[in-house]
């Protein structure tokens, strides 16, 4: 009789336990996770991006920075900005002695999903929104110290949108080194004797990230 009163007992001792394990369970199912709670780990990163597109059917490079909040390992929000570097002669649009450059720039938005951040190798889906300018300049004018003047003939404003994917490899904990492509999409760019898609079109990047 005793033996089988100390099995009640416990039995209802463990069944008590286990009542309040459940019962704390189901309240932590129903807590709303918020993004500055104590469950979710924040980060954040800055990079150098490098990249290879093609405008007017020229070679062009391209060279821009990002910086971001990284929000528990799978999701980054930030901004990014990019720039030509290199020299497009825009010869067939004016005569000999006014031969015309090409100048671009922008940025805006960056958001960015990341999957799989704790592998080594992961992906993750770039995405910037925003804003730039494409100017021709002329080459043929010069000044005595022999330095291109950067007068600007003609300009004009572009929105930007310009989805990507990248092949992430976290080289340490603090620098990741990314390489992948995009696809550059601006609205139309009215500018004279220019096609309104020149700046569309596909691009190769490479970046290396700092952070946490």
């Amino acid at each position: 009789m005793r033996t089988i009163l100390s099995f009640l007992v416990l039995w209802g001792l463990c069944a008590g336990v286990l009542t309040a394990q459940s019962d704390t369970l189901k309240k932590e199912k129903e807590e709303i996770r918020t993004l500055f709670g104590p469950e979710i780990s924040h980060g954040g990163y800055g990079a150098v991006t490098m990249g290879y597109t093609q405008m007017d059917g020229n070679d062009a490079w391209i060279v821009g920075g990002r910086a971001a909040w990284i929000i528990d390992h799978g999701f980054a929000l930030g901004v990014g900005g990019y720039g030509l570097t290199n020299d497009i002669v825009l010869d067939d649009w004016y005569s000999a002695d006014e031969r015309m450059s090409l100048i671009v720039g922008y940025g805006g938005l960056l958001l960015e999903p990341i999957f799989f951040a704790r592998e080594p190798v992961h992906f993750c889906v770039p995405v910037l929104v925003g804003a730039g300018g494409v100017s021709t300049a002329p080459r043929s004018y010069w000044t005595h110290d022999n330095v291109w003047d950067p007068e600007v003939y003609h300009n004009d404003v572009i929105f930007v949108f310009e989805p990507g994917i990248e092949i992430e490899l976290n080289l340490t904990r603090f620098m990741r080194l990314s390489a992948g492509g995009s696809y550059r999409l601006t609205s139309p760019v009215d500018l004279p004797d220019m096609a309104d898609d020149i700046l569309n079109g596909p691009a190769a990047t490479f970046s290396l990230k700092f952070g946490k």
